[in-house]
């Protein structure tokens, strides 16, 4: 008969129950079921006396495990679960390094458009695409020429020109044409002109003028020029005087003189000039200089004493009598020897402002006096307000004494700088 006591104890000495408990479980059961049915056997046997149940066996080895088992068929593919939600964005990678540009041949010159100039249009022939047939159509312009549009709005050429010449539009009237940028010509007009038209004179071309007149000359306007234009007159005569009046209604509006001294004639004496700039309007004088200094013509009514006195002066009397002007200055030196007063005698000798000119000055100035027959003394002269237009002289620096009617008894010697207007 088989002992289920040995085969627990040879179970529990296998180790399986620590193993593998579920397999220990069924060989446990197993051996159960056994003694089970041996008891039975034992008890349809006989009526004898039960034994001594033995002490358990120790349990067996664990078996070699099995080959494992067929895989079985895969089971149904599940539904799609829901799309999750969009993660953040990454960052941007760093930018590549440019790749070398290599420069494509250049495509050819497309068809040329109808080319139209309007009349008196300018344009370079340096560009052979004014060359081409679809542009000219035949006209072959000189060698560093231009191309105009002419009167009938046809392409037309004009030469290269002479050096330092310019093309000039010649505005809606006439084709451009070249002019020189400065012309210098001569001119020799002398009296009384109106309306000067200076020898080759082009309006709106700056001009410089050398006059040289046999004798004096006296401008009141010029013909009038283009905006800005410039004119320069010289005075290359010896000793001759050309002078130019401010706004004289003796020209017409427009070609008049606007000067900084207005009250007398610019003049500009031997290697003197005057430079005038057109303003639209009038030729407005920028730049001035006189010249050398000009001797006053003797005038024996420049000479005159205050009240009913007179003051007696001849040529010959005179030793100095110049002046010169600058900007609206003007610079005196006079001296005249040997005259005479007389009538109602005065504290007062007149001397009219040379050149016509007039101030709004009122300025003492010392003079040198002779009034015999008394010693030379230090005397004075002085701008005579009421005219402004004559200076006075004094024997004494007071000025309360009247002057002697000696015969050839008065000198007078000064040097004056004042305004003029």
């Amino acid at each position: 008969m088989i002992n289920p006591a040995r085969l627990y104890t040879l179970l529990l000495n296998t180790g399986l129950q620590q193993r593998d408990n579920p397999l220990y479980q069924v060989i446990h059961d197993l051996i159960s079921a056994l003694s089970s049915t041996n008891s039975q056997v034992t008890a349809s046997s006989g009526q004898g006396i039960q034994g001594i149940q033995g002490l358990p066996g120790f349990h067996g080895l664990d078996g070699l495990d099995g080959d494992d088992g067929l895989p079985g068929f895969s089971g149904p593919i599940g539904p799609i679960g829901p799309s999750g939600s969009i993660g953040p964005y990454g960052l941007d990678g760093i930018d590549g390094e440019d790749g070398i540009s290599i420069p494509g041949i250049p495509g050819p010159r497309g068809i040329s458009s109808p080319f139209i100039l309007s009349p008196d249009d300018i344009v370079d022939v340096s560009d052979p695409w004014f060359l081409s047939p679809n542009v000219l159509q035949g006209l072959s312009p000189a060698i560093h020429g231009v191309l105009i549009g002419t009167g009938s709005q046809q392409v037309g050429s004009v030469g290269p020109g002479i050096l330092g010449q310019f093309l000039q539009s010649q505005g809606s009237t006439a084709d451009p044409s070249y002019q020189n940028l400065r012309s210098l010509n001569g001119d020799t007009s002398t009296g009384a002109i109106n309306n000067w038209s200076p020898s080759g004179f082009v309006s709106g071309v700056d001009e410089i003028i050398e006059w040289n007149g046999a004798s004096g000359a006296q401008m009141t306007g010029i013909v009038a020029g283009s905006l800005n234009q410039i004119l320069i007159i010289r005075n290359i005569t010896a000793a001759q005087i050309i002078t130019f009046t401010h706004q004289s209604a003796s020209s017409s509006a427009g070609n008049r003189f606007a000067n900084q001294v207005t009250s007398a004639p610019m003049p500009v004496n031997a290697s003197g000039y005057i430079v005038f700039v057109y303003d639209g309007s009038n030729w407005v004088l920028i730049s001035y200089d006189q010249g050398v200094w000009i001797t006053t013509p003797f005038n024996a009514s420049d000479y005159t004493g205050n009240g009913t006195m007179t003051w007696t002066v001849i040529a010959a009397n005179v030793i100095t009598d110049r002046y010169r002007v600058s900007g609206n200055s003007l610079m005196w030196l006079l001296r005249v020897d040997n005259t005479n007063a007389g009538g109602v005698l005065n504290t007062e000798l007149l001397r009219k402002i040379p050149g016509g000119f007039t101030t709004t000055v009122s300025v003492p100035y010392f003079a040198r006096i002779s009034n015999r027959p008394g010693p030379a003394q230090l005397g004075m002269s002085f701008i005579d307000i009421p005219d402004s237009s004559h200076v006075a002289f004094f024997q004494d620096v007071v000025g309360g004494t009247n002057w002697n009617n000696t015969v050839n008894g008065i000198d007078v010697e000064t040097s004056l700088v004042f305004e003029i207007v």
